[in-house]
């Protein structure tokens, strides 16, 4: 007797549906339509400023998002899930067996079986599912990756800026310093005042210029961390702002249902949920059935055909599948419990945000409205003493450094304004709800009334 092979199948896919690819160029121009929806970014490529023009902020967000290859390598993530979504739409493709066995002097022998998974066929549509349901959350993480870039980038721009301006600062002082050493060294050498005042100064000119080298070293790190993001060379020339601008008095307030219904982390999680509770459900007959399979099965012999059909199955004696069952359970409970953490994130954020902003409102307007003007005018005041002889050299460079140093509080706190915008700015989009650092950026401290001497 002539064993016969059965094996098993249902249907072949569509042939259309079979070559269906990926387009990445519209994958990409969605997500790109997307951003510019949300945060009013030009995704157009833009156009390095011309020699002599300065770089503004917006500009090299526009810049950094459309060159930076490190982002384009994250949003094509949205691409990958897209093929993992028009493959899980597929059923399995069945396999085709054929036997030949001529005879002589007899009619050869024949066997044609045809087979495919009965859950690679009937599960498809719920895999086809939850295999979307993860697309649209990969997609929504794709364009929550460019939200946080541009905020990034934003971050990275106040921080170039406000590394320059204090490089800037921090020069003029180590040049008065210079200046009151060599008035130091005069006076010493005429005999009229004592060596330990020529040793304060000269540490102090020293500290000064180290201090100016440091913070010029800063500032060009400043500027490299700002190319690399925007994807160019370390030797890019590029102009910044001399300074930053004063913020917005626009309202930071926040609403949190709006929030809520922008936040691309939310809708990814909730997506990602709805994902693992499809699976799960789905692996409660997959654990069981997965090998199993049904076909057709012809076979010719003795010139007859004989056609008929075929059942192949697991026998579930050692595993009963009960470990991929809690498994998927498990995943679908991990993913509900990070929907509700979060949502939690969200409003933690805004709270930080709001209160971020208020602070630092509060700190540039001590500076602009009490401390700026109070050094100022003790600056002047002692220039006149001096003028006056009634004060020395050193008490008149004590007063310079109250001033250039409320200078320097004042760029951290226009920085840090800065900064609370664009965290809100962030969050209104739909960016990631990470948590605002208290201690982020330069501390900005009140000038003491001792001075640096």
């Amino acid at each position: 007797m002539i064993a016969i092979r059965r094996f098993s199948c249902l249907l072949l896919p569509l042939l259309m549906t079979a070559c269906a690819s990926v387009d990445m160029a519209a994958e990409r121009a969605l997500i790109d339509t997307d951003i510019q929806a949300r945060q009013a970014v030009s995704t157009a490529p833009p156009v390095l400023p011309a020699e002599g023009e300065r770089l503004d902020r917006e500009t090299a967000v526009a810049y950094a998002l459309a060159n930076n290859r490190g982002l384009a390598a994250d949003l094509a993530e949205a691409g990958l899930a897209r093929a993992d979504w028009l493959q899980a739409s597929r059923p399995e493709n069945p396999l085709l067996g054929i036997v030949w066995q001529p005879h002589e002097g007899e009619p050869d022998f024949f066997d044609v079986d045809l087979m495919a998974s009965v859950m690679g066929v009937v599960a498809t549509p719920w895999r086809s599912a939850a295999a979307r349901t993860r697309y649209d959350a990969t997609r929504d993480r794709a364009v929550l990756r460019a939200i946080d870039f541009a905020a990034e980038i934003r971050l990275a721009w106040i921080d170039a800026v406000a590394a320059e301006q204090r490089a800037e600062l921090q020069s003029v002082i180590a040049e008065a310093a210079e200046a009151s050493r060599l008035v130091a060294e005069e006076i010493h050498d005429a005999g009229n005042t004592p060596r330990l005042d020529l040793v304060r100064e000269t540490l102090f000119a020293e500290q000064a210029r180290l201090e100016a080298q440091a913070a010029a070293v800063e500032a060009d790190q400043a500027r490299l961390t700002l190319l690399g993001l925007m994807g160019l060379p370390p030797e890019t020339a590029v102009e910044l702002p001399d300074r930053l601008d004063a913020p917005n008095d626009e309202s930071v307030q926040i609403d949190l249902d709006q929030a809520r219904e922008a936040s691309l982390p939310l809708a990814a999680a909730r997506a990602e949920a709805e994902a693992f509770a499809r699976e799960a459900g789905l692996e409660n007959w997959a654990s069981l059935l997965e090998h199993t399979e049904v076909g057709f099965v012809a076979e010719r012999e003795d010139g007859d055909w004989i056609e008929g059909v075929s059942l192949e199955t697991v026998v579930p004696v050692f595993d009963w599948g009960g470990p991929r069952r809690a498994a998927a359970r498990i995943r679908a409970s991990q993913a509900a419990d990070r929907f509700a953490q979060t949502e939690t994130d969200i409003r933690i954020a805004i709270r930080q945000a709001e209160q971020a902003h208020e602070a630092a409102m509060v700190t540039l307007d001590a500076l602009q409205s009490r401390i700026l003007p109070t050094s100022e005018s003790m600056l002047a005041e002692s220039l006149r003493h001096y003028n006056a002889m009634q004060i020395g050299v050193f008490e008149l460079m004590a007063a310079f450094e109250m001033r250039t140093q409320a200078g320097q509080n004042l760029v951290d706190a226009l920085a840090q304004a800065q900064k609370a915008e664009v965290r809100i700015q962030q969050i209104r989009a739909g960016g990631s709800p990470a948590v605002l650092s208290a201690s982020a950026g330069n501390a900005m401290a009140a000038p003491s009334d001792e001075g640096g001497h």
